[in-house]
């Protein structure tokens, strides 16, 4: 599986136009038919949660003038497989809940730092989209 990124826009201005030209691979485990060559889709959204996360909480950091010294987010979640295979209609076949532990530490007091966190986790766009049920709409083409 592919996945082509490039540029984008901002107040309606084209940024990055040719300049950012990336790919990113997408497998699953041997267990679901993949090679378990590359992280999973699930896997890669859990990172894409992780990673804006941790650049959220950076970024309130240095706004607020604390060097952090130390910032890992470590993310759980199940998926019940039921679900993605359409096995049981009760079963959602994606995340019911997905676990976020911050461990901080910066130059500033605990409740401080502590205030940084929670400020990084709830101001990631990527953990906001994925927890306030974002709206996918699908466009299917079948072609020759």
């Amino acid at each position: 599986m592919f996945t082509h990124l490039g540029d984008y826009k901002i107040d309606g201005q084209m940024q990055h136009h040719d300049e950012r030209q990336f790919v990113m691979l997408g497998d699953e485990p041997l267990e679901l038919s993949g090679t378990d060559t590359t992280p999973g889709p699930v896997e890669a959204l859990m990172v894409a949660v992780g990673t804006c996360i941790a650049a959220t909480t950076n970024a309130n950091a240095a706004l607020m003038g604390v060097k952090l010294n130390q910032l890992e987010v470590a993310l759980e979640s199940v998926v019940d497989l039921h679900g993605m295979f359409g096995l049981a209609d009760h079963v959602r076949p994606g995340i019911a809940e997905m676990r976020a532990n911050i461990r901080i530490a910066g130059e500033a007091d605990a409740e401080t730092v502590r205030q940084i966190a929670q400020q990084g986790f709830r101001s990631s766009p990527v953990r906001d989209s994925v927890d306030n049920d974002m709206t996918i709409k699908s466009d299917i083409q079948v072609v020759d």
